[in-house]
């Protein structure tokens, strides 16, 4: 390019499509977050976000000097299904599966969660396989993981609920035999609503899964990286653990 002025044009045209591409990258503070009422991992008490993923995502918000953000609270299913399908939108907390894998992009591990159906202890069911659940009518959260993997091992459902009291009161009114819970889950839902652990009993263990942030695939690496990087930065300083222990003890 031997004119001068073409190729000083070409020069700010060049640093233009920078500052433009700069302009419209997309940041922490562009992202719409999403997550359930499900105790203590995330919930609302006194309409404040709380729960040891909404703590630790400040942490993470900080790290990557991102001012707090807005957290929805939607049911499961209905956030499950805006994430898949609504760019720059981000779910949490959701178990890493080899169904949901290419599905989502992932920051974490968060915890580990185990999952189990759970039953009135007046009924005293036993169960030697989990098979034998289909001797029972079963409830679980619509789209949650405890559903998936009861269906994936040949459960049927029952009931899916779009929240964890409508299988609750199915439960103690007879018209449900077994919930699938988180067993966190499970123990802070019946400390928070004031009911007795010994009515209830653990019956069969469907499993246990890896928590984390999903994100809508076609969220950009390079954010996904900046989460991850920032993760491992409240990792590695132990306020993962302390996060944890303060609202599991």
């Amino acid at each position: 390019m031997k004119n001068p002025m073409l190729k000083k044009n070409a020069f700010l045209f060049l640093i233009f499509l920078s500052l433009a591409a700069a302009a419209y990258a997309v940041g922490p503070q562009d992202l719409v977050y999403m997550t359930e009422e499900y105790a203590p991992y995330n919930y609302t008490e006194n309409g404040e976000a709380k729960g040891i993923s909404v703590e630790v995502l400040k942490l993470v918000w900080k790290e990557m000097n991102c001012a707090p953000q807005e957290v929805k609270f939607y049911p499961w299913a209905r956030s499950y299904n805006m994430v898949q399908t609504n760019k720059n939108h981000v779910l949490f907390a959701m178990s890493r599966t080899a169904a949901r894998e290419e599905m989502f992009k992932w920051v974490g591990p968060l915890y580990v969660s185990k999952f189990y159906l759970y039953g009135l202890a007046s009924k005293n069911i036993k169960l030697d396989t989990i098979t034998d659940a289909n001797k029972y009518k079963v409830g679980a959260i619509r789209e949650d993981v405890a559903e998936q993997l009861l269906k994936a091992k040949g459960v049927t459902i029952a009931n899916n609920a779009a929240e964890m009291d409508i299988n609750m009161k199915m439960l103690e009114a007879g018209r449900l035999d077994l919930v699938a819970y988180s067993e966190d889950g499970f123990q802070k839902y019946l400390l928070d609503k004031k009911m007795d652990p010994a009515q209830f009993k653990s019956c069969f263990s469907i499993g246990e899964q890896g928590s984390y942030y999903a994100f809508q695939k076609d969220t950009p690496d390079a954010l996904i990286k900046s989460f991850q990087d920032a993760f491992d930065k409240v990792k590695t300083a132990g306020k993962l653990t302390e996060i944890i222990k303060k609202h599991t003890k």
